[in-house]
């Protein structure tokens, strides 16, 4: 296959990730801030003076519900724990290396392929478990969801103010969605590769395999 080939069969592979993951992201941080202006709104009402103090408006329920809404993004990506196989990153990784062993399979002498049905519920599994950059992909993850909840305090304490600035949180959602949307796609583009070299190992009977192969 040439370069240009090589790169349409990922693209192709990875389209619908890259859609679920810009729906996750864009969907979660919309309901967040959503949560946040609600928290800002119930707190300044609640001021006599009309201006909120961010202390103010952390304790409001609703802007525990817009942390509880990052949470939720941070398992939807990686996982509920760091030993979880669940996450959207997990998912995809999973799907193209599904999609992976029959395109290698086909590349591949009938001699050297190795015996059995494919993939197997443990390679399944494995490939799950793929690190990134020496990582589970929830930890990878921690200091962009660390970020985000950083950043929605700052936003907070600027909109809860009457001097402030008004768009304060339109202007962090804008933000973390476009950093985590990128990021996000790097980590999918990431496990497709993973996957996609080690559907190219297992459809090799593990005899044929040098030491190099193995563990590259």
């Amino acid at each position: 296959m040439t370069d240009k080939q090589i790169h349409e069969r990922h693209r192709r592979r990875l389209l619908p990730w890259h859609r679920a993951a810009v729906k996750l992201v864009s969907g979660l941080l919309a309901d967040a801030r959503a949560h946040a202006v609600k928290a800002v709104t119930e707190s300044l009402k609640a001021t006599p003076d009309g201006r909120a103090s961010a202390a103010v408006v952390r304790r409001n329920p609703s802007f525990l519900a817009a942390l509880a809404r990052l949470d939720e993004l941070w398992a939807a990506i990686g996982g509920p724990t760091v030993q979880s196989l669940a996450g959207l990153v997990q998912d995809c990784a999973e799907a193209c290396y599904r999609d992976a062993i029959p395109f290698w399979r086909r590349g591949v002498p009938e001699e050297f392929l190795r015996k059995g049905e494919l993939p197997t519920q443990a390679q399944a599994a494995y490939v799950r478990g793929l690190l990134w950059y020496n990582m589970p992909i929830r930890m990878a993850f921690a200091p962009a969801l660390a970020r985000a909840r950083h950043d929605l305090a700052a936003a907070i304490g600027a909109a809860g103010s009457t001097v402030g600035d008004p768009t304060a949180l339109r202007t962090w959602e804008t933000q973390q969605r476009t950093r985590l949307i990128r990021y996000l796609g790097i980590a999918l583009n990431d496990a497709d590769q993973r996957a996609d070299s080690q559907a190219m190992k297992d459809v090799i009977d593990p005899k044929y395999l040098t030491k190099e192969a193995l563990h590259g």
